[in-house]
Order: structure tokens, then sequence, then C-alpha cells
């Protein structure tokens, strides 16, 4: 081994720390090493050296140059050779210059290290294998020499009654502790995703405990007795034991607040709960009786969807006995799914009169809805999947959410628009849908719609995202953009011509189609256009424009079964000088499982009078671009392009349109421009059939008309 000299009045090092095994590092060494930087004490950091079988150079001279050296023994201690050979060099250290050495044995008895007995013997014999007797002799003296200085046993580090919170998740143990320990300070147990647990430790002395989550804990079969003595317990989270059988009838915790069963299937049993419980959640348990005498009082959020036995629901009318259960002032939100014997929704759900949500799916049979009911409290509601449910709902006014995807409704009624609160509606796979008022696009607040076919599509619709491309929108204008959720596919008896030019809630839509309506007036099957700026406008705060691309997605799905793309759209300002000025983007995400060409309509507004914008004065024109993204490297295309200005945007009615990015074109004015050599092979779509020509004069008139009133 090289000598390295030091001096034991010059140490680099407060601490030069020992240790085996990535356990070690992280379950006791990372600790170790943040509270010596806390308190300012300088410790080696080997910052994960790889360790071969001789000890490195380097590591010599940290430990000559370390004050004090803290080995930690664990079982796989000994199963190193580089370990082993640090401790030789330790003990050197200390017998030559006086280092200090203090030996913690992590898991382990100290008197394993000293015989080299038990498992930290056996791994020892195996590192001794091929080494020379000598060696085996120096390391046998090391670690004799270091377990009999006087050190720390992890094993006596625990005292029960000053733990606060144990968080042991995803642990591998089969159980804690044995016998009954003195938990008085234990507020907080977190056992989640620990498989192998198969019982629980005696309790009864954690007194202060207030929540106890063992979700996941799928080996655990039953509940001890002792949490009945767990009268400070809050929340009790066992959701997704999935062997869990029993409860212990004594269990009246009138602490309780929150209950979690969810996923538990093989429960039959209600559990004997106190009846100031507010929260609780059955999803998929096996539940066979409601107790007849259980009023719960205070309970405001009830889940018992997708419940296992049909036992429970097999009365005439399934729900009152539930209804009865349940205080009518208390309960804010009730989930319940799959009672194949719910024909008729009582009328006594009114008596839950303050229920902001309710969620009623998967009931194949349900039939009639209550009428001339009005649950003004109801923010969310949703029949999804009830099949057979044809009448649309009017059970309250006040809903913003509705979903009805799945059932057989066959119209949406004039009387929607008295739904003034809503903002998001589902209407997905309702294959019986034939009607759907107009008066929907009276309804200010919607910002997301989803309808679709079941028959015309393969599983699911568009998604559709707008997002800003700033990080801190909080100094955006308004308007500025828009972050709308917009599912809306065309597929009903509706005039796509007449959905496009609502001024509606509509602000994005996907329709099906095959090229840009005639009511966008500029447009290209290209991916550019380029606007001419009139300077008449100086008060308008910006520039707002509704586009339409055409996406065509081709005849077979990409491998994954849907495709992903985005939509960039840049508005980029340019001065009579040529030069280009401020640019907003406006990045579109769009998923589909859809096939054939698509319309994607939506707004966009570019400020005009802001700081970061140049002086309307100088503008000349915009240059608008859409650019495709496709992450999955599909078929896509992009087909087409066309805007149309809102009534308060500044630009002329004359455009010029350019197909692709041609940037060194001559951008010239007019209808039916032609352009100059200077732009190559371009095509420009100008009407010129004689029906093309009558409706622009029709344009052209509308457009006197609408200067005469001063909309432009």
């Amino acid at each position: 081994m090289a000598s390295i000299s030091s001096s034991s009045s010059n140490w680099v090092y407060d601490v030069f720390p020992s240790f085996s095994g990535e356990d070690v590092r992280v379950t006791f060494l990372s600790h170790f090493l943040k509270e010596l930087d806390r308190k300012l004490i300088k410790a080696f950091k080997d910052n994960e050296i790889e360790r071969s079988h001789s000890i490195a150079p380097e590591l010599i001279r940290a430990i000559r140059t370390s004050k004090i050296a803290v080995v930690v023994f664990s079982e796989n201690y000994s199963s190193s050779s580089w370990c082993l050979d640090e401790l030789v060099e330790i003990v050197t250290c200390k017998e030559e210059s006086g280092q200090l050495v203090l030996p913690i044995f992590y898991g382990l008895d100290p008197s394993h290290v000293r015989k080299q007995t038990g498992k930290f013997g056996e791994a020892f014999a195996k590192s001794c294998q091929i080494k020379t007797e000598a060696v085996k002799n120096q390391w046998q003296q090391a670690l004799i020499l270091v377990a009999n200085l006087l050190g720390y046993h992890s094993q006596n580090f625990f005292r029960p009654e000053h733990l606060v919170k144990l968080t042991m998740r995803r642990s591998k143990l089969e159980k804690l502790w044995e016998g009954v320990q003195s938990l008085t300070g234990l507020k907080d147990i977190n056992l989640d995703i620990s498989r192998n647990l198969k019982e629980l430790p005696d309790l009864s002395m954690a007194t202060n405990l207030e929540t106890l989550y063992l979700g996941y804990c799928s080996s655990l079969v039953e509940v001890p007795s002792s949490i009945q003595y767990l009268n400070k317990l809050k929340t009790l989270d066992m959701s997704f034991c999935a062997n869990l059988k029993t409860f212990p009838t004594g269990m009246n915790l009138k602490s309780l607040d929150r209950l979690n069963l969810m996923g538990c299937s093989r429960l039959r049993s209600f559990p004997n709960i106190s009846t100031n419980i507010s929260k609780l959640y059955m999803w998929e348990t096996s539940i066979e009786e409601l107790p007849s005498n259980l009023h719960l009082e205070n309970l405001t959020e009830l889940n018992m969807c997708g419940l296992k036995s049909e036992k429970l629901w097999k009365k005439v009318q399934p729900l009152k006995p539930l209804i009865t259960m349940l205080a009518a002032t208390s309960l804010t939100r009730l989930w319940l799914s799959d009672i194949s014997s719910l024909v008729e929704l009582p009328s006594s759900i009114q008596d839950l009169s303050n229920l902001k949500e309710l969620s009623i799916t998967k009931c194949i049979n349900l039939e009639t809805l209550p009428t001339r009911i009005n649950l003004e409290s109801l923010d969310i509601l949703s029949f999804s999947e009830c099949s057979r449910l044809r009448s649309f709902p009017n059970i309250s006014t006040n809903i913003s959410t509705l979903d009805l995807g799945g059932t057989s409704i066959e119209e949406v009624p004039w009387w929607i628009e008295n739904f003034y609160k809503l903002k998001y509606l589902t209407l997905a796979y309702c294959n019986k849908l034939k009607y759907v008022s107009l008066r929907i696009f009276n309804l200010a607040l919607l910002d997301a719609a989803r309808f679709l076919d079941y028959g015309a599509f393969i599983e699911d619709s568009f998604s559709f995202n707008i997002s800003p491309s700033v990080d801190d929108t909080s100094s955006v204008p308004e308007n500025y953009f828009s972050v709308v959720k917009l599912n809306f596919i065309n597929y009903f008896n509706l005039d796509q011509e007449a959905l496009i030019r609502q001024q509606s809630v509509f602000k994005h839509m996907i329709l099906i189609g095959e090229e840009v309506p005639s009511h966008f007036i500029h447009r290209t099957s290209g991916t550019s256009l380029a606007i001419p700026l009139l300077h008449t406008y100086p008060s308008q705060p910006s520039l707002r424009f509704r586009a339409c691309v055409v996406i065509d997605c081709g005849s077979d799905l990409s491998i994954i079964g849907r495709y992903s793309f985005f939509i960039q759209v840049r508005c980029q300002f340019i001065d009579k000088l040529g030069n280009h000025l401020a640019s907003n983007d406006w990045p579109l995400s769009i998923t589909t499982t859809m096939l054939g060409r698509h319309l994607v309509t939506f707004e966009c507004c570019s400020p005009l009078n802001t700081d970061n914008s140049p002086p309307l004065a100088e503008l000349d024109h915009a240059v608008i671009q859409f650019h495709l993204i496709d992450y999955n490297y599909s078929d896509l295309k992009f087909k087409g392009c066309g805007i149309r200005f809102l009534e308060d945007a500044p630009p002329s009615l004359h455009s010029s349109v350019v197909e692709g990015d041609k940037r060194n074109c001559v951008t010239l004015r007019g209808h039916e421009t032609e352009y100059s050599d200077v732009c190559g092979d371009i095509n420009v779509e100008t009407e010129r059939s004689n029906k093309g020509k009558q409706g622009q004069k029709k344009k052209k008139k509308k457009r006197k008309k609408k200067k005469k009133k001063g909309s432009w």
C-alpha cells in the first residue's frame, strides 16, 4: 500500500465516513452528512466513486487528512474488500496520528463484527477466499479493534415515545414491532404500497394518532382490534387492500372524518363507523347490506361506485334506503354506478338540498328522471353510460358541468339556454342524438363541448388545447389568447356553415370538412397569408381573427392508435421598410383517433397597443403562418388555411394569399392579383367563375354596407 504522509495538525476534513452499500447511503449516510453540513462540520464525500478491488489513493489521502473516522458497520460491510482495506488504513491512522474512530453498528449486533459471525461473518468469509492469510489476519485485527471501541448501536436509537411521524411507503416489511409500544407522540403513519405487510402492530398506546395510510397493502387481511383505542384518528385510508375481509366490530371512532375503502374487493360487511364521519369511499367493495339504523348526518361525500355484490341493489327502489341513511342537508357529493336495478331516479333525491355533485353512471336500465325539481346547489351532473336514458335532465339549471355521454339522448332542447352557468357539456357516443337546439349558442360561459356519433368513429374524438407561448400570463392583456378545450364533431343535423358563422361561445371547433369554407374570406391551400393593414384604427387594442385549417389524417392510424400533433400559428408584423417587427405565437395541441379530413377553427388575438407592440402607423402588413408539427411521423398533411377578421379588427378586406413559405415574394393588393415572376411558381386562389365573380360582387356590397355602419 502506498505511503502517503500527513500532518495531524493540518486536517483537511473533520469527518471521513466509511460505509458499504447503496441502502446505507440512502437511509443513513445522506441524513448524517446533511446534519454535519448544517452544523458546518466538513465531511469527505466520495461522490459515488466507482469502487474496485483495491483502495484508491485519493481515499487513502482523505482518510489520513481526516480528524475523525466514522465507520458504519452493516451486514454488507464485510462483503467489500475495499471497505476492509479502508478499515485497516483507519486503524493505522488511529495508531500513528491519534485519529478518533467512532463505530456505528447499523442494524447489526456488535458481537457479529467482533467475532465475524452471522450474515456479517458469512460475507467476511467470502471476501477472504481469494486473499492471503496475512490480509485476512489484518482485516480480522482491524474489525476486532474497532468493534471494541465505544460507539453507537442503531438498534438502540429508537425511542417510541419520541416518534411523531412514521413514513415507510413501499417498504418490504411483513410486520413492524412486537408487543405494545408507548407511542403517545405518534400522529401520522404512512405505510402505503407496503405489499408484504401482513399485520399491523398493536396501536392501543398510539392515542394521539390522527392519520393512518395503508393504501395498497395487499397482504393485509384484517384490522387489529386495537384500532378502537385511536380516539383522535381523523383519516383512515385502506384503499386497494385487496385481501381485507373484516373490520373490528367495536370500531366506533367518533373522531374519524375520512374513511377510504376503495378497491377493498373482499370486504362484505359495512364497517361499524361513527355518525360523525364526513367522507366515505367504498368504490368496488363487496358490501351486501346497509345498516337500517345508521344515519350519517354529517356525511358530505359518498362514493359507492362499482360495488361487486348485486345483493345491495336488489330492491325495486334501490336508492331509497341509501337516501334515508343520508342526511338531507349535509351531503354535497354522491357517486354511484353499476346499479342494474335502477329504472327510475326517485324524486326524494331533491331532499339532498346541498348536493353539489351528482354522478350516477353505468346504470344501464335507468330510463326516467324526476321533473319539476331544482337542486339549486348542484354544480356537476353526470349520467354517463346510462344507455337507456332518453330525456334531457332538467333537475337543476345551476350546473356548470353536464356529462351525458353514452346515453340515448335524442335532442338537446331549446331550454338548454336556461343552463346559464354551463361551462362543460359532453354528449359523446350518443348515437341517437338527432337534434341540437341552436339556443345552445346563447350560453355565454360555455367553453368546452363534446359531440361524437358513436357509430361513425373508431374510438375517441379530438382533444383540443390552446395555450400561450409565454411563461407568465399575468401581464398578458385580456382576450390575448383563449385557454379552451373543445371536442365538437359535426355528425348530426346541424348546418355546418351556420355553425361556423355563429358569433358564439364556440370559438374553437373541430368539424368534418374537405376545404376551408367561404366564410373565411382570406384562404389558401398553402400555409401563409399576407394581410395588408390600414392605419385608420389607432384605437383598436388588437388584431383579432378567426382561423381555419384543414388537416388530412390519412386512411391509416399510427402504430399507437392515435395522432398527436401541434398547429403552430405565428402572426408577424412587417413595417413599410420590410422590417420584421413583433410577432406572437399560438401553439395548439391536438390528439385524434379519427381518419380523413377535418376543419379546425379557432380564434386568435394579437395586441396592437401595448408597450411591446410596434406603432400601428408604422405597420404595412401582417404575415400569418401555420405550421404543422407531427411527433408521430405519421401521414398527416396540411391541406389549407383561411382567416376572417372579426368586427373590431383593423385590417382591410383586401389580402394577398401566398402558398408555402415564399418570403421573397412581392406582396400585391387586390382581389384577383397576378404575381410577378419574382415569386416563382405560385398558385393564387381566385374565384374566376361567373358564380365566383357574382359571389365577390355580393361580398363587396356587404362590405360597403358595413363600412357605412362603421364596422370596419
